[in-house]
């Protein structure tokens, strides 16, 4: 028995199976029926709960997000592994869509090169949200496409 805090974390959910996550989660509410442990799925080559593990531990409310648990279930912090990528896939695709709108607006000529075009998309917020959830390296392969587009046009 202690008074410091304990969490299950299930790491590397990128590379299991549901059936272990679930076995995982059985556990975490099995070792005291009466006071559930939390349980949390994690995956640090995804980023995903991480840090809300982290916070957790350390006690900081600022990230912590606990979900409403019934008795004798686990109680799960933060979101599932599946959400999470769920709710990034939805994030990624606006960037994408966001980050191609830019694009076209500002890049009119194939001799366009992305170090002159860069600093100025970088004064729009939008493309700033965007280029953080999507990555630098997307952000350059939308470029180029952009620049295939034109030539194509312009044939």
């Amino acid at each position: 028995k202690t008074k410091r805090k304990v969490v299950l974390a299930c790491t590397k959910c990128d590379q299991v199976s549901k059936g272990r996550i679930q076995l995982a989660a059985n556990l975490a509410a099995s070792i005291n029926p009466k006071k559930p442990v939390p349980f949390i799925e994690t995956s640090a080559k995804e980023a995903v709960n991480v840090d809300e593990a982290f916070y957790y531990i350390v006690g900081s409310h600022k990230k912590r997000i606990l979900s409403k648990s019934v008795k004798h279930s686990p109680i799960l912090l933060g979101s599932s592994y599946e959400a999470v990528l769920k709710s990034r896939g939805k994030d990624e695709t606006y960037a994408v869509l966001t980050f191609n709108r830019l694009i076209k607006e500002k890049v009119n000529t194939f001799s366009s090169e992305w170090s002159d075009v860069w600093p100025y998309l970088q004064m729009d917020s939008s493309c700033q949200q965007a280029v953080e959830v999507m990555g630098i390296e997307q952000a350059k392969k939308i470029f180029c496409q952009r620049l295939m587009e034109i030539k194509v046009q312009e044939m």
